[in-house]
């Protein structure tokens, strides 16, 4: 069966799947559900294609982040090599001299080299399909990445997005993280972007999306945008935010736009990250995102001071040296980790 996106594999198929993905996370390192697992594969081009699909579904939810010990590659690799591949040493072989009166029969294991040969490449081209258009960047990691229609955008640290284009609509699943998106201009195609519960559609404008546990922040640096929640039919209708407005949402509730500067929100993308009244616990949490030297704030009390101030993002030490020098905290450094105490 060609691995076609557009119909996918059968319900059957899909079901099957999503069994086998708990089987192997639930039962993760028995032989026995491994050994059947790799059978399953190799019946059928349709079961990988399945399998990648729906592992794809659970990995955007988290699902498979912290609870997942198993090697996905490993597990496919496994089922296209087990048994199905024999090497051939064409030195030893003897001639085969053929008649015209007598077909040539093929070796059976020959057979079999080329049906694992073909099950591999359907699992890469499948694996493929679903991981091409997700980009993810690590600590300290900042892309910029040119999109199909003319689009721009530029990826944050730690992280992540899918691209979803159609003939009629661009979608972007901001599935971790923060991005700037510079839409190139097409009324005919809308350019939304989801953010968790929350939408965001444009259709020539620059904005800026900070996706955080507690909800997504809308930045609008040229243009307007329209932000809604993913609710029913009789839920609250979008809200216009324009040039240099900003817009919390949480998971409950559609903030009121109102007047920011852009250029704190955006500093990021320069290198830099500007705080102003800020508590120290959410000033930690920025600096985590870029330096993989971890900025650690041991005493309770002080997580609640505020801070205000311009600091480049890769240096946390910038702010353990100003927490030592106002507020006489003591500080610990290592080539991992800042400690901060009082």
């Amino acid at each position: 069966m060609p691995l076609n996106s557009s119909t996918g594999p059968s319900p059957q198929a899909r079901a099957e799947a999503a069994e086998w993905l708990v089987a192997l996370r639930e039962r993760d390192g028995d032989e026995s559900t491994r050994r059947e697992f790799h059978a399953w594969v190799r019946k059928s081009p349709e079961n990988v294609h399945a399998f990648l699909r729906m592992t794809a579904v659970w990995e955007d939810t988290g699902a498979l982040k912290s609870s997942t010990a198993f090697d996905l590659d490993g597990l496919l690799k496994q089922a296209s090599d087990s048994g199905n591949v024999v090497e051939l040493d064409l030195a030893t072989a003897p001639p085969v001299a053929p008649t015209p009166s007598v077909p040539v029969r093929r070796r059976p294991h020959v057979g079999f080299a080329i049906a694992a040969s073909t099950l591999l490449l359907l699992v890469a081209l499948a694996w493929l399909e679903f991981r091409r258009d997700i980009y993810v960047t690590d600590t300290g990691e900042q892309r910029t990445i040119a999109l199909a229609d003319g689009s721009a955008v530029v990826l944050n640290a730690n992280s992540r997005m899918r691209v979803r284009f159609s003939a009629a609509e661009r979608n972007i699943d901001l599935i971790q993280g923060q991005a700037i998106f510079r839409v190139a201009h097409n009324p005919a195609r809308p350019f939304v972007v989801h953010s968790g519960s929350t939408d965001i559609r444009a259709v020539g404008t620059q904005f800026d999306v900070y996706r955080q546990e507690r909800g997504t922040i809308v930045t609008v640096l040229e243009g307007a945008v329209a932000v809604r929640k993913q609710q029913q039919a009789d839920g609250p209708a979008p809200v216009l935010v324009t040039a240099g407005e900003q817009i919390s949402v949480s998971p409950r509730s559609l903030g009121t736009p109102h007047s920011t500067d852009t250029a704190v929100a955006t500093a990021w993308s320069q290198g830099k990250l500007i705080f102003h009244e800020t508590p120290l616990s959410e000033v930690v949490a920025e600096f985590n995102r870029y330096s993989s030297r971890r900025l650690i704030i041991e005493d309770r009390e002080l997580q609640q001071f505020h801070l205000s101030g311009v600091f480049p993002s890769s240096d946390p030490s910038r702010v353990a040296e100003l927490l030592q020098q106002r507020f006489g905290a003591t500080v610990v450094q290592s080539d991992n980790e800042i400690r901060v105490s009082r």
